[in-house]
């Protein structure tokens, strides 16, 4: 028989964050959170992304079963070009303009992982580089769809 019992919280709804805990053979209970995701008047994308992730953490804490104490995970990734963040595409426009600017380009791609536990909260930060190669229109609309 296979145990079932979960690990971790997740304080995530995201199915990426899900299948990467799945793969490592992680059993986690899900917790969707909702929070702003904004950054704070001239935050750096490293404290916003590590911010955001202890943020997603401590109120999956909050709102896990205290019946049931696990440690919870929060996560958080941001896309940075020139200093800027770029967040979720507002509509299918918006998200060409980004895919646009981002075409032969290199951006950096930032990760911050969260932990906490009824006595503290840990939090680290992954930083990749992604460049793309020049993107044509056709290869941007075909990526939206």
């Amino acid at each position: 028989m296979v145990d079932q019992t979960p690990q971790i919280y997740l304080a995530s709804s995201s199915p990426r964050r899900r299948q990467l805990l799945e793969q490592i053979g992680i059993r986690y209970h899900a917790l969707s959170i909702v929070l702003a995701e904004k950054p704070y008047t001239a935050e750096s994308p490293r404290d916003f992304v590590q911010r955001l992730a202890l943020e997603k953490a401590r109120a999956g804490w909050l709102c896990a079963d205290s019946a049931i104490q696990l440690p919870v995970l929060g996560a958080d990734t941001v896309v940075v070009i020139d200093d800027e963040i770029f967040g979720k595409p507002l509509n299918r426009e918006h998200g060409l303009a980004m895919l646009a600017r981002l075409s032969g380009r290199t951006h950096q791609v930032l990760t911050a992982v969260a932990v906490v536990d009824e006595s503290r909260g840990e939090a680290r930060i992954s930083e990749s580089e992604v460049t793309f190669r020049s993107t044509t229109t056709l290869e941007r609309d075909a990526y939206w769809e």
